[in-house]
């Protein structure tokens, strides 16, 4: 089976993906993981397939950063991929 993993955000967030990815290509898949280029390196290190997300993550992610633990903070990853996207 082929997987491909979208891991959107820090290192803390794309990493626990490798491991799953890990495992999963031991049982025989062919898994891909999808993130910014800066996590490129961990990824492949792994053994796993990568696939560049397009952006710049400073500027999808700094809405977030502005609105954690904001009352309206829970459509935040939305509403910075809407943002983005526009462009």
């Amino acid at each position: 089976m082929r997987i491909l993993a979208v891991a959107f955000g820090s290192r803390g967030d794309v990493a626990p993906y490798t491991g799953l990815g890990v495992r999963l290509h031991q049982a025989g898949h062919t898994v891909t993981i999808a993130a910014h280029t800066s996590f490129a390196p961990l990824v492949c290190a792994a053994g796993l397939g990568f696939h560049d997300l397009a952006g710049d993550i400073g500027v999808l992610t700094s809405p977030l950063a502005e609105r954690v633990g904001t009352e309206d903070g829970s459509g935040a990853v939305v509403q910075a991929v809407d943002a983005a996207a526009a462009r």
